[in-house]
């Protein structure tokens, strides 16, 4: 707080006031004039605070004065008492004060005639000035998508006012959106929704002051694997510690005792790169069903290209749908859409051959081998080409699957891949009578199964999926839509009935397109995104998007139970979840972030 005034003197008062100063002029010398005295400007600054158990501070104080009519002096008083001068007549001083308090301080500058004066309150606390929060949000990151980057930020504080530090992390800039494990904690992580550079900023805040500080963090493409050779022991993958990406080690291995009783090999994966594998990832099996999710690839290709669309009726593409055999004519085979071939809801029996429709077309749920193989020749029709030359061409080379067998089917080291020839789909109709297949010489492959496969190879395709049909330098494979449609279960169908509400349990609600899912929480230790291929002897190619995460796991059959379906058995396998849960829930335990 400050106060100025000016004491005019030299026989008058400020409540008489002055006459104004006369011009004096002397005969026969130059009209002469004598300025009138004013009175000093002071400043003595800003009021101040000294922190006990300092006592003492220093006084700038300034004054400028007309020069009339006597130099200046100056004097320094303090209200209440307590206070010391080092020198009470100079403008720079300085003042000790004799115990905490709050003290007004006043210079008065006097130039012989007029006065002023200038005042400051000096605050003697005992209380220590709260100061702002020391922030540091840790080095510049570089990362690849969509792995998430660690964040560890600290925060220090002088406990003023007494509330407790609170932290808070937040985008500052970048191309997309940052989820934060958590906002408010200094060790944290942030995922990014798209590649580029992002700023993150943390905040401290002690209740009154805040203070910032920020990290650059780089999120570059993803990694994927190289292209297989076997010259490679890990076959083009990078492979790490499980704990680099959070991964607990003993959670898989309890998932893999689980999937080594029935023998096999597998491969887990996360963020484009090997964490866990056991068994030969080079060693080709027979995965039966699985064939057709990977197999149904071909539907992405063909929706792409548009070929087809998912309420095509079959018979625009394959005509002999209604007559091999010729009493499915009668029974609805005219209607069936592409989606009730890959959804097991075009009604026919679970045989892999020419099989009977048992089901009015989109009334119920059934699985069913011959409804995939059905699928599988109209696109091969559409395409007028062998399906495994089209993966050959569209697929294979691209994920870096490049050693394929033509040579035999069965177990076999050297070649990642092998499709099988027709051996369900002959040219028989149902009742064995030839039936020529609708372009003579084109080799038919089936969804049904046919696939001899290694686990290198399925969780490329895995990846892929995970990806959204994107591989390395941005290539896109297939438009991601038709991930978002596999892995949904679809809407009409979820109120239907199941053919064997047993074998397999629910699955009407739980199928998507070509692949099954966790939409329902049929598994509820697994999160609800995931979604996998699934085939006789549980192989397997697990999909779970939400912790980035592919799981390969292909076997040989264990003898059958029975009283009770079994992991791996070679007989009675009904998609029942049951069996997943003791592989599955272990993994995803082991995630750690």
């Amino acid at each position: 707080m400050r106060r100025t005034t000016s004491l005019l003197l030299l026989g008058c008062t400020l409540l008489a006031g002055c006459e104004k100063p006369q011009l004096i002029t002397y005969p026969g010398d130059p009209a002469q004039s004598v300025a009138p005295n004013s009175a000093p400007q002071v400043s003595v600054g800003g009021d101040l605070t000294v922190q006990w158990p300092a006592n003492s501070t220093q006084l700038n104080a300034t004054a400028t004065d007309d020069g009339q009519p006597k130099p200046l002096t100056y004097t320094w008083t303090a209200s209440p008492a307590g206070v010391q001068f080092d020198a009470a007549n100079a403008a720079q001083t300085s003042a000790q004060f004799a115990a905490p308090g709050i003290y007004t301080l006043r210079l008065m500058v006097d130039d012989g005639a007029l006065q002023a004066f200038d005042e400051l309150i000096v605050t003697v606390t005992d209380v220590a000035p709260n100061t702002a929060p020391v922030v540091n949000a840790g080095a510049d990151i570089t990362i690849d998508f969509p792995r998430p980057a660690k964040l560890l930020g600290t925060a220090t504080d002088d406990g003023l006012p007494g509330s407790a530090l609170t932290t808070t992390w937040s985008k500052l800039s970048g191309p997309g959106d940052v989820t934060f494990t958590s906002a408010s904690t200094l060790a944290t992580a942030a995922k990014f929704s798209a590649q580029g550079t992002y700023e993150l900023q943390l905040s401290a805040s002690d209740g009154e002051l805040t203070s910032n500080d920020v990290v650059v963090v780089i999120v570059g493409p993803p990694v994927y694997p190289a292209a297989d050779t076997n010259a490679d022991a890990n076959h083009g993958w990078t492979r790490i510690v499980p704990a680099e990406v959070d991964l607990d080690i003993a959670a898989l291995n309890e998932a893999q005792a689980y999937a080594l009783t029935a023998g096999g090999a597998g491969i887990i994966s996360r963020y484009g790169r090997i964490v866990h594998s056991w068994g030969d990832i080079d060693l080709r099996y027979d995965v039966k069903s699985t064939t057709k999710s990977i197999g149904g690839t071909a539907l992405a290709f063909a929706l792409d290209d548009r070929r087809v669309r998912l309420d095509d009726r079959a018979v625009t593409h394959i005509p002999e749908i209604e007559t091999r055999p010729i009493e499915n004519a009668s029974n609805g085979a005219g209607s069936i859409t592409l989606l009730q071939l890959a959804t097991h809801t075009a009604g026919f029996e679970k045989v892999g051959g020419f099989g009977q429709i048992v089901d009015p077309p989109g009334t119920t749920w059934r699985y069913s081998d011959g409804g995939l193989n059905w699928l599988a020749d109209a696109l091969t029709s559409n395409y007028t080409q062998d399906l495994n030359a089209l993966f050959a061409s569209r697929l294979y080379p691209v994920i870096g699957i490049t050693k394929m067998s033509d040579a035999g089917p069965g177990a076999g080291t050297g070649n990642d891949i092998f499709w099988r020839r027709n051996a369900f789909r002959r040219d028989t109709d149902g009742d064995g009578d030839p039936a020529p297949r609708p372009i003579p010489g084109l080799e038919y492959r089936e969804f049904a199964s046919g696939l001899f496969i290694n686990v290198n190879a399925m969780s490329r395709i895995g990846l892929l999926y995970l990806r959204r049909g994107e591989w390395s330098g941005g290539q896109r494979v297939f438009d991601p839509s038709f991930v978002d449609l596999v892995r949904t279960p679809v809407a009409q169908n979820a109120a239907l009935p199941s053919a064997d509400p047993v074998n397999p349990p629910e699955s009407s609600a739980r199928f998507g397109v070509l692949w099954w899912t966790n939409a329902t929480g049929a598994l509820p230790n697994v999160p609800r995104d995931a979604y996998w291929a699934w085939g006789l002897h549980d192989s397997l190619i697990v999909i779970i998007p939400s912790l980035d995460l592919v799981i390969a796991r292909a076997g040989t059959p264990t003898p059958p139970n029975a009283t009770q379906r079994t992991w791996g058995e070679d007989n009675g396998w009904n998609a029942d979840y049951a069996v997943l849960a003791p592989f599955l829930d272990p993994i995803v335990r082991a995630v750690q972030q």
